[in-house]
């Protein structure tokens, strides 16, 4: 007997349905981790549809999907990554002096190039 989504069948819980919107978002997430990772690792010209596919582990028709282009993909990338950084500013705007806040919101964002667990690709 099947059972519908999202429902239990014979006392065994069902996962959670995952709307649409939030899949494609983790794709498309996963394929700008892929496609950073690449060119760090082998420099910008070395990304190519097939290597962030194969790193991500996912289609090529998948990737085509959701980006136009590698471009496109390295785009939504660097646009993430700067959401990410700019969120702790956007967060503390307003709250007392304004250099204190972007002192406390970049320290957040170099502790952990300090610590050695990740180094911006500059340094």
């Amino acid at each position: 007997m099947v059972s519908e989504p999202g429902k239990p069948q014979d006392g065994i819980a069902a996962r959670p349905l995952l709307s649409r919107t939030f899949i494609e978002a983790e794709r498309r997430r996963r394929f700008a981790a892929a496609a950073a990772a690449i060119a760090h690792e082998r420099g910008p010209r070395a990304v190519t549809a097939a290597r962030i596919c194969a790193r991500a582990h996912s289609a090529r028709n998948t990737f085509y999907e959701l980006f136009a282009s590698v471009e496109d993909c390295l785009r939504f990338g660097v646009g993430e990554a700067g959401e990410r950084i700019l969120e702790p500013l956007r967060s503390a705007a307003g709250e007392g002096e304004w250099l204190p806040e972007v002192e406390l919101a970049l320290a957040g964002v170099t502790r952990p190039s300090l610590s050695g667990r990740w180094r911006p690709s500059c340094c």
